[in-house]
């Protein structure tokens, strides 16, 4: 299928230090990762296009580490991740130190079950997203889309790796699901080769998860687990009152987390607005740019 995304021209936002990572794109999901990989953007016309990137499939098992968090789940019925020798072989690919790599795994491990809640509207095709080029470590401008491209990409690879539960819940478009011993070629998924395109059902897919959650929520209450789902978006709910179903959430052991794919203070209102009337904690990120410069703020040793 014809690749319809588009780009605006390269532009430099920030030079990024050479300096240990976390991105806001998957601290979403409370998981730590080095900069997501720009050099494989799909449109030819774009000034770093190349060829197609590779998901990632483990091979050889990576230097020890100490999964402690692991070892403490392995006689429990529920247990996200289910190759913690693959997923840390792929984060020591990417360069993550040894500790984060070990908390990635022992955190990710207190939510079996991930959702990630892409938008796909059309809204989604503003070139105002950014993704980070690692050679010359500075911003790159990008549509919407593709920055959440970027983010799906990885978390594809986290999945395959680790075998990991994750479905990818999109609004207009059929949904990916991830890990369950199944191995997902995301240059092979057509939902991630067609340019967005409809409006922005959230109210929709967030019962769809409710429904699906429902049954296994008593078993996760009993092993002190959560469902984690992480919602993507750049606009306000079409489809009603967005703020009404989150709150039907607070009935499930879940983690909630927003990350915003715009800085419009439009779309920042509305949702601080949502947040303010939910009795859930609802973690609300702005965007990739946005989120770093207040990271760097505090911490002007840490790129975020």
């Amino acid at each position: 299928m014809e690749n319809n995304i588009y780009y605006a021209q390269a532009h430099e936002v920030k030079t990024i230090p050479s300096a240990p990572v976390m991105s806001n794109a998957m601290y979403a999901d409370t998981t730590i990762h080095y900069p997501h990989n720009p050099s494989n953007p799909s449109n030819p016309s774009h000034p770093h296009a190349s060829a197609p990137s590779a998901p990632f499939e483990p091979s050889e098992p990576s230097a020890q580490i100490d999964l402690t968090g692991h070892n403490a789940f392995q006689n429990q019925q529920l247990l996200a991740v289910k190759n913690p020798i693959g997923l840390d072989q792929l984060l020591s690919t990417k360069k993550v130190p040894k500790g984060m790599r070990e908390f990635f795994i022992n955190d990710i491990n207190k939510a079996p079950k991930r959702f990630f809640v892409c938008d796909d509207s059309g809204s989604m095709m503003a070139t105002d997203g950014n993704i980070m080029n690692e050679q010359t470590n500075r911003y790159i401008k990008c549509s919407r889309w593709q920055e959440q491209l970027e983010t799906i990409k990885y978390q594809i690879d986290v999945s395959n790796a680790g075998n990991i539960d994750t479905t990818f819940m999109f609004l207009n478009r059929a949904p990916i699901i991830a890990g369950q011993n199944a191995f997902v070629d995301y240059n092979q998924c057509p939902q991630l080769n067609s340019a967005p395109n409809g409006g922005t059902p959230l109210c929709k897919i967030l019962r769809q998860i409710i429904n699906e959650i429902k049954p296994e929520a008593e078993m996760y209450r009993r092993q002190n687990k959560m469902f984690m789902i992480v919602i993507s978006t750049d606009g306000e709910s079409s489809d009603g009152n967005v703020a009404s179903v989150l709150m039907e959430l607070q009935h499930y052991p879940v983690c909630v987390t927003l990350r915003l794919c715009t800085d419009d203070d439009k779309i920042v209102n509305y949702w601080n607005n949502v947040d303010n009337d939910l009795e859930i904690s609802l973690d609300v990120l702005d965007d990739y740019v946005s989120e770093a410069k207040e990271v760097y703020e505090c911490n002007p040793w840490l790129t975020y």
